[in-house]
């Protein structure tokens, strides 16, 4: 039943608070990072659960896993996040549910790196994400495109409205970090205390 892994982060919340209630200051932090949405309007995320979220690149791509590895890493390392990330593996076939999957993209696209979100269409939860690397049109920092990528597998929409690893276009932005929007739009999508 899916309702299980939600009362135990209740109680995983209510057990590092102690008896006390949270301070005011520990509600959702605002972010101007904004979710892709559903044609219902549901927010994307990966739901908090008992299993890690799997990350995997095909042998192809495996010329990007450190640029891949980094990348998760940064997401995965906020302070504030109960989404379980797993270390990035070599993989040609991932799980059907909870991973994110790097491939090279077969055939031509007019897209850097187009990414496939597969999700419930009633509540937004995330099954599956397929980054496919388009090699003749990457650009040469690998890196930041990842940050940009696995943002968008975890839900995030691009934007020019705030200072983020989100915005668009890439090539115009030398960012290699995480920055504060960043990190405060996955603590309020993925944190311990986030009303949703």
């Amino acid at each position: 039943m899916r309702k299980t892994p939600a009362l135990v982060l209740v109680f995983f919340a209510h057990l590092s608070c102690g008896d006390e209630a949270p301070p005011e200051t520990l509600r959702c932090p605002q972010s101007g990072l904004r979710s892709q949405v559903t044609p219902e309007n549901a927010p994307l995320h990966w739901e908090l659960g008992s299993s890690c979220l799997q990350v995997s690149y095909s042998r192809g791509a495996a010329k990007y896993s450190a640029e891949i590895k980094s990348a998760v890493a940064a997401w995965s390392s906020t302070e504030c996040g109960l989404l379980c990330i797993a270390e990035p593996i070599q993989l040609e076939t991932p799980r059907e549910t909870d991973s994110i999957h790097v491939t090279i993209l077969e055939g031509s696209s007019g897209s850097i790196s187009p990414i496939e979100n597969t999700y419930r269409l009633d509540d937004g939860a995330l099954l599956r994400a397929k980054i496919s690397l388009n090699e003749p049109e990457l650009p040469e920092n690998m890196h930041r495109l990842m940050l940009y990528n696995i943002g968008r597998a975890l839900g995030f929409e691009g934007t020019e409205e705030v200072v983020s690893v989100m915005n668009t276009p890439l090539e115009a932005d030398p960012l290699s970090e995480l920055t504060e929007e960043d990190i405060a739009g996955f603590c309020a999508k993925y944190g311990a205390r986030c009303e949703r």
